[in-house]
């Protein structure tokens, strides 16, 4: 329920709480707390969604999180309260990205070399076929080298600019699993 948004109407730049002191006398103090301040709840939920998840049925895992879209003019939204919560997300980004530069050397190293491997395994399939000789047992050998493709280690990125809608989804599945726009 977008409790806080029935206010952006009359209130765009402050809406969440104008909305809270509307819903104020209707809602618990819990209830008023989160819609006055709902931009640090949509803050945190993004920052910790990928670290906690839920048992929804047995084999199944899902995130816990908010999900939150708005949609408004330019300039809205760009209060110093957004940047004052934005800005220790943008730092954490800075240093993960840091801390993770030698996973990533080390798996720009070992995806060069798998390349590598599976070159020479091509060359040799290639060879042996241009003289007529099997090649099964290169086939093998490059079906167990596809097996052993390096993994990128997956570094958050939280916030997302100017993004395609294409270029958020293949982000969401293909670096880390949390986004905010």
């Amino acid at each position: 329920c977008l409790l806080h948004d029935s206010a952006v109407g009359i209130a765009p730049s402050n809406h969440g709480q104008v909305a809270a002191e509307i819903l104020r006398p209707y809602v618990s103090d819990e209830v008023y707390w989160v819609v006055k301040h709902h931009g640090v709840v949509q803050k945190l939920s993004m920052v910790n969604h990928p670290y906690w998840g839920s048992g929804v049925a047995e084999g199944l895992v899902g995130p816990v999180s908010l999900y939150t879209l708005a949609l408004l003019d330019s300039g809205e939204r760009k209060t110093s309260t957004d940047e004052h919560f934005i800005a220790p997300i943008r730092e954490y980004e800075k240093d993960v990205a840091e801390k993770a530069k030698p996973d990533i050397s080390e798996f720009k190293a070992a995806e060069r070399a798998w390349v590598a491997k599976g070159k020479g395994v091509e060359a040799r399939i290639t060879k042996d076929a241009r003289d007529g000789k099997p090649t099964a047992q290169h086939e093998k050998e490059l079906q167990d080298l596809e097996s052993s493709r390096p993994t990128a280690p997956r570094v958050p990125r939280l916030l997302h600019t100017d993004s395609t809608s294409e270029a958020m989804a293949w982000a969401l599945s293909e670096r880390y699993p949390s986004a905010g726009v």
